[in-house]
This record gives C-alpha cells, sequence and structure tokens, in this order.
C-alpha cells in the first residue's frame, strides 16, 4: 500500500485547536505560527504553492521541537511528526541557501553523528577538552556559544573509543527466546554501558541477544534533520544487516530509535520485510514487563523520579511500562514527575541549534525536578541524559540522571 500523500495527512486536521495547550514552543512562545496549528497552516500553504519556504518561513518549522505532543492530543489523528520530517526534506532543508557552515553541519549530522565509530572517535578530544575547561556543568564564556554548549552536552567518558558489543550474548538460565538488540549510535558511542546493561537485562530474562555487526544508525537523525533519502538508506542497509536470522523482536533502548523503526514500515510501504520489522520493534522497558525479569536483589534506599521521553511517550505511547518495572524494585521509592511526558527541550541536534528556546523548556523540566526532592532521575533516550545531565549539573548537581536499563541493572547482577 502506498503512503498517504502530504494533502490526504493534512486534509485529516480539523483545526479545533486542542493541540497547542501540548505544545512546548507554543507555551513558550504565544506564537500562533509555532503551534502545530499554524506549522499546519504553513505546510498547507507550501503544499498548494501559495508560500515558498526560505527565511520568513523556516523559523517556524525550526523552532519546532518533534516532541510529537501534539499527536497524543489530537482527536483527529493528525500524524504530524510524519508532515514535519516530509516538510524539511522537501521544502525546508532545499531553501537554505547554501555556504560553508551548512555544508560542515550536514557533513557533521550525515557523516558523524550516525556513524557510532566516528562519534566515539570524535568524543575523545571533546571529553579532553571538557575535563579542562567545563566547570559544574558549564564551559567558559569566551568560547563560541555552539563549541560552548557542544562541550557541556557531552556526555563524560574515558579517553578511549567505545567497546563494542559482541555479536551474540547468551542467556542466563533456559533459553526462552533470541532477540535482535539494536545499540543505537549516541548508544554506542557515548553511553556505552547502557548497551551493555539493556544486553545484560535481556540475558537474565532468558533470551540470547544478537547485535548485528552491520547494524548501524536507525534513521532517526537523518528524518529529524530533513535528509529523507539519508534515512531511507539507513532502513535498507539494516534490513540488509537483519536478514537469515530468526528473532522474536527486535529492542531499542532509546525512545528516538524505538520510534523511528515503528516508522520503517511507512518510510518503505513497498518491502514486505520493513512491515515485518516494525511489527517486532518494541522499547526495553514494554519488553522486560511483557516477559519478565527475575526477583530485584535489594539495595539501599533511593526516592526517584521517570522522565518521559518524548518520542518513547508520545511516539510510541509508552508510558506504564518504565513504572511499573522502577515500582517493583525494593527500597525504591517512585515520585511522579510533573509533566513528566514534556519536552525538556533536547531533541537531538534542537538544543545546539535552538538554544534559548531549549534553555528555557530545560528550566520547567529542572523546576519540577527540584519539586520531586529526588535524588536520581530515571529516562531512557542519549538526547535527554545529555540535556538534563547538563541542567543537573549547573543547577542541582546533588541529582544524578540515569539510564533506565542502568538502573535495573544494579538490581539484576
Amino acid at each position: 500500500m502506498p503512503s498517504p500523500t502530504n494533502t490526504e495527512l493534512l486534509n485529516a486536521c480539523i483545526h479545533c485547536g486542542l493541540c497547542l495547550t501540548r505544545c512546548p514552543t507554543y507555551r513558550e512562545t504565544g506564537d500562533e505560527a509555532a503551534s502545530p496549528r499554524g506549522r499546519l497552516y504553513l505546510m498547507r500553504a507550501l503544499e498548494e504553492g501559495r508560500l515558498q519556504a526560505g527565511p520568513e518561513v523556516n523559523p517556524h518549522f525550526d523552532s519546532c521541537v518533534g516532541c510529537r505532543a501534539c499527536e497524543t492530543a489530537c482527536p483527529a489523528g493528525v500524524q504530524y511528526g510524519s508532515l514535519l520530517e516530509r516538510v524539511r526534506a522537501e521544502h525546508v532543508e532545499p531553501s537554505r541557501p547554501a555556504g560553508v557552515g551548512l555544508r560542515a553541519w550536514r557533513k557533521i549530522v550525515r557523516d558523524v553523528l550516525p556513524d557510532a565509530r566516528r562519534l566515539s572517535l570524535a568524543a575523545i578530544p571533546g571529553r579532553l577538552t571538557k575535563r579542562l575547561l567545563v566547570r559544574r556543568g558549564r564551559a567558559p564564556g569566551w568560547l563560541p556559544g555552539g563549541l560552548a554548549r557542544a562541550l557541556e552536552l557531552l556526555p563524560d567518558g574515558p579517553l578511549r573509543p567505545a567497546s563494542w558489543l559482541p555479536e551474540w550474548t547468551p542467556a542466563q538460565g533456559p533459553e526462552r527466546g533470541v532477540v535482535a538488540f539494536l545499540p543505537g549510535c549516541a548508544g554506542s558511542a557515548l553511553y556505552a554501558s547502557s548497551g551493555r546493561a539493556a544486553v545484560h537485562l535481556l540475558t537474565r530474562a532468558g533470551y540470547r541477544v544478537w547485535v548485528p555487526p552491520a547494524l548501524g544508525c536507525c534513521g532517526a537523525v537523518h528524518l529529524h534533520e530533513g535528509d529523507r533519502t539519508g534515512a531511507i538508506q539507513r532502513v535498507e542497509a539494516n534490513l540488509a544487516a537483519l536478514q537469515g536470522q530468526e528473532f522474536e523482536a527486535i529492542i531499542s533502548h532509546a525512545g528516538g530509535c524505538g520510534a523511528t523503526l515503528h516508522e520503517y514500515g511507512s518510510l518503505l510501504p513497498e518491502r514486505g520485510e520493513a512491515q515485518t520489522l516494525a511489527s517486532k520493534a518494541t522499547d526495553l522497558a514494554s519488553f522486560l514487563v511483557r516477559v519478565g525479569l527475575p526477583a530485584p536483589s535489594p539495595r539501599p534506599a533511593v526516592r526517584v523520579t521517570w522522565h518521559d521521553p518524548c518520542h518513547l511517550a508520545h511516539g510510541l505511547g509508552v508510558r506504564s511500562a518504565p513504572r511499573q518495572l522502577l515500582a517493583s524494585l525494593p527500597n525504591v521509592e517512585l515520585v511522579e514527575l510533573p509533566e513528566a511526558d514534556w519536552c525538556c527541550g533536547g531533541a537531538g541536534t534542537y538544543t545546539l541549534k535552538q538554544a534559548a528556546l531549549s534553555d528555557s523548556l530545560l528550566n520547567h523540566k529542572l523546576d519540577h525536578i527540584r519539586s520531586t526532592h529526588a535524588t536520581q532521575v530515571i529516562t531512557a533516550n542519549p538526547p535527554c541524559l545529555m540535556q538534563l545531565a547538563r541542567g543537573l549539573q549547573q543547577q542541582l548537581p546533588e541529582v544524578q540522571v540515569v539510564h533506565l536499563a542502568d538502573f535495573l541493572a544494579a538490581y539484576h547482577p
């Protein structure tokens, strides 16, 4: 079945405005053009040729954090996320004036960020520089803004390339089945321990874990940057990497990757294997809740709160599974975070390109974290981890942010 056209997707909107109250950028600006409804009007005008993409129009799309909270609120089922990706690819990005800066940025986005090995190598000098210059999450004011922010966001880690997961990890105890695991690009290069923890949890649940060596970036980076062609190439490469082995599910421990895996069927609607893979995609928390884990080991009492990654909550509709897992642990007090599913302002490269709006969203989140009196914030998406870590180091250094897989693995040694 062919994918619906942009016009068909746009026609689903009934202009009710219920999305406005859930839109982070509309709340910050009060500008209709910075709301889902306003952006949909602009999309329609672009599609009908009544408007041309350019400096007057593009900032309204650039300011969208892409959290898809509007989809959760929409009674008509408008596929806003898909429309935003298409409009960026078909109108916004082609209209940008070519220049050295844009070419360099696209090179980074398309050739470094989605490549775990290149990203891992690039992180080494970055981490060394961060150790020398960044204090309490703040880079010195004399550094250029983009570089300073990138250093603040870069996770701490060893000054060596990341270690990669083995292709096969056997189940612990009787084997219940085989699952594939997608480590992700930032997950592999910057949060390798979280990937190892996720695989460990899957083996503790009785599954043999397959990590195909050729399995790479899911394509999320490309989609969000308006490179639909690059995303489809990643889909095709991953489909090829997963051939020749039966598996029950393909597991992601990153909300953004999981949401993109679910879109494989719509990105390649003519490919049956893309539909099959999308149907097998699930996030780590949902899978563990479904199959169960052994009884957890006790640990000292701790007060935690859960931050919903946008694409996990709004893209996949996964909310209860992480909370169930956390609430099941001994001596863990789980405190609900106000506005837990509102964007923290991380959103991939958004925090680098829209610094002011990103910081406003982050400050809302930090205020809510402060109100919980939690000592740890648990979440499950690399951009959220980076954004929250930066904010906590600057404003609440006594609070840590921890990936869900790392937190759970400590209770299932």
